[in-house]
């Protein structure tokens, strides 16, 4: 039987120079660029430093590598020619280990390039004799050797220099052989400034050993060539013989990345969308009708795309495959098991790459278009279409309410209906789902019972019971009695954004539903609707309760009163309502019987606050419609406090049995 892979104990002088010096390796365009940062680097250099002063080994980690194959859809680049200069034996492609291996040799580049500006300091010392030199040439070699090839590069834009036996993407593969064949660079690049950071501590640890070579140490007598010979090679060894590595050769695309996940289980170095990312190249790679790379990363790319909105980024991916596994397995999938059951329960479904793929574009389509509203889907036909205003409104209500866990359902729904968004169970789905978050919320229910709610609904939808499905959504929603306590005591931080956020969506909707009820049109969704405290969140007390003294006397006698009264009645939702902001501004902090005026004055559009808002006309009109009866707001003998503050909440609450029906 044919070994999956062959695995050795390597340094970096061996892994460049064995075989007569014919070995590269080349960085997969599928591979993330170079990310190592300072923490990482500096990490590096210590291990680097302790094996120089203590003739120490230290062991780097692993290498995965497989056969370097040219992609047939990629234009030709310097790892084909490598490839037919040395022979397909000799090439290969780095599954796992890149940062690693290109921050060591980004070390030996910063030694190299040291050494080389202190060649006329070097043969210019008294002691220097012919051998000597002949040592030092032979370390110059060596060290050049490691980081580059003996053939010029005639397919880069410049037309100079020579092939790095390390080849990275393309987007960074100039600067990277600039830095190995000591050419100008710049300091933008992460790789860059990697490099950087290891000439000053190359230098750093030179000037501290050979002070001749400070510039700041005035007269110091010339260190022995003996001695500066012995750095740079000390040096050398350290970095090129001391920092071993087990080099893993495998035999074909699939073992590799199936090593790299038996050794990267931890998912510390990539994250879990990395992984499948490179689980999907190596499948592609290995099977009977092999999909090209570069065909993957294309298809790749486009899930990204969609998953964002096409606005960009890849910061919503992960989220995608956490929420995209929940609704397969029935279950809350961690970060840490993604990759599991990503190949365990998702993968056995489908036959190879190309049909795994087309699901993942399906499901991206489908979540981006639950995350960004604005964004067109594809229906069954490849048609792009919109969503609708109503269900845009449904799904942004239950965003403002859940953004992450309510995604599993609707894309579950999405992608189990089989018309999709077009389908008439899929806003069924949508409002019964809106209901129960928005009761889930004001109840302060704890999240993890949404999981469990959800983990039921994903049973149902897997078996094509989209009734079972509904009904399970309806019988874990919170009760009309339960619904009704808490949105009446509900109260909002207005320094914190998400509770603006909620505020507006019950307001507004309370609006909606109450110009619905005398034949208005919704409220336009295009206008930005500004929360109004009734009572002024910097209000004066004297003045807001001028002629009632009992009630200026609670703030004079009780110490804690204006505290719970900012929390319960100031920040309560019956203190409050939507205006648009010139209106907002012309209300401020006046007192009750001008605020109801400034209700009711024309602004520059000659719109009225009270024409406008259902809500502001009953603050005027001082009464309000809760089912067949009408509730007075301030009451004969009062003024808007406390009391007033608790009807208009209640009958809130009452509304919000119409709009949020179970």
């Amino acid at each position: 039987m044919t070994k999956a892979f062959e695995a050795e104990e390597k340094s970096l002088n061996e892994l460049m120079m064995d075989n007569a010096g014919n070995l590269a390796y080349a960085i997969p365009l599928y591979q993330r660029k170079y990310v190592w940062g300072n923490e990482e680097n500096s990490k590096l250099w210590d291990d680097v430093k302790e094996c120089y002063l203590n003739n120490s080994n230290h062991f780097l980690g692993s290498l995965v590598l497989m056969k370097y194959e040219r992609d047939e859809y990629s234009e030709k680049y310097q790892a084909d020619e490598l490839n037919e200069k040395f022979g397909s034996e000799n090439v290969f492609h780095v599954v796992d280990g890149q940062q690693r291996l290109t921050s060591l040799s980004l070390v030996l580049a910063a030694l190299y390039r040291d050494l080389l500006e202190h060649d006329d300091f070097y043969r210019l010392l008294p002691d220097c004799d012919t051998q000597d030199t002949q040592d030092w040439d032979t370390l110059k070699t060596d060290m050049r050797n490691c980081l580059m090839t003996k053939i010029r590069d005639r397919q880069s834009k410049s037309g100079k220099g020579y092939i790095p036996r390390i080849i990275p993407v393309k987007s960074i593969y100039e600067v990277y052989k600039g830095i190995v064949n000591t050419g100008a660079h710049g300091k933008r690049l992460r790789i860059e400034k990697a490099f950087i950071l290891h000439c000053k501590n190359i230098q750093e640890l030179r000037e501290e050993t050979l002070p001749s070579t400070n510039p700041d140490l005035l007269g110091c007598e010339k260190d022995s060539s003996v001695a500066v010979y012995d750095f740079y090679h000390r040096m050398f060894m350290a970095i090129a013989n001391r920092m071993k590595t087990i080099r893993i050769v495998c035999g074909a695309g699939e073992d590799a990345f199936q090593v790299f996940e038996s050794l990267n289980g931890t998912g510390l170095r990539l994250t879990s969308s990395d992984r499948i990312k490179n689980l999907l190249m190596g499948r592609a790679a290995s099977e009977c009708d092999p999909m090209p790379i570069s065909k993957v990363e294309a298809e790749w790319n486009s899930i990204e795309a969609m998953v964002s909105g096409g606005k960009g980024g890849t910061s919503d991916i992960e989220p995608f495959f956490t929420s995209y596994m929940f609704t397969i397995t029935g279950s809350r999938v961690s970060k840490k098991d993604l990759i599991r059951e990503f190949t365990g329960c998702y993968l056995p479904r489908f036959d190879g790459v190309k049909a795994t793929l087309k699901d993942l574009r399906k499901a991206a389509d489908c979540y981006g278009t639950i995350v960004h509203t604005d964004s067109d889907y594809f229906d069954n036909d490849g048609e792009a279409k919109s969503l609708s205003p109503r269900l845009k409104m449904v799904l942004s209500g239950i965003r403002k309410n859940n953004p992450s866990q309510s995604v599993v359902p609707l894309l579950s729904a999405a992608m189990k209906l089989p018309l999709g968004f077009d389908d008439p169970d899929f806003e069924a789905i949508a409002q019964s789902l809106l209901v129960l978050l928005v009761r889930h919320k004001v109840c302060q229910m704890s999240t993890n019972r949404l999981d469990t709610s959800f983990e039921s609904y994903c049973q149902y939808m897997n078996k094509g019971d989209f009734t079972g499905a509904i009904n399970s959504l309806r019988s874990d929603t919170k009760d009309d009695q339960a619904f009704f306590r808490e949105f009446s005591k509900m109260t909002f931080d207005i320094q914190n954004r998400i509770d603006v956020i909620r505020a507006r969506y019950y307001l507004q909707m309370i609006e909606n539903y109450l110009r619905m009820q005398t034949g208005n049109d919704r409220l336009d969704p295009e206008v930005e609707y500004t929360l109004e405290h009734i009572i002024p969140q910097d209000y004066d007390v004297d003045s807001w309760f001028d002629g009632f003294p009992d009630e200026v006397a609670k703030f004079e006698n009780e110490e804690s009163y204006r505290m719970a009264f900012d929390e319960n009645v100031v920040q309560s939702i019956g203190n409050m309502c939507l205006l648009r902001r010139p209106e907002n501004s012309s209300a401020n902090n006046a007192v009750y019987a001008v605020k109801c005026e400034r209700y009711q004055q024309p602004d520059e559009d000659g719109k009225t606050a009270r024409e406008t808002f259902q809500l502001v006309n009953q603050i005027v009109a001082n009464r309000m419609k809760v089912d067949d009866d009408f509730v007075q707001i301030v009451e004969d003998g009062e003024t808007f406090g406390p009391d007033a503050v608790n009807r208009r909440a209640e009958a809130l609450a009452n509304y919000a049995l119409k709009v949020w029906k179970v």
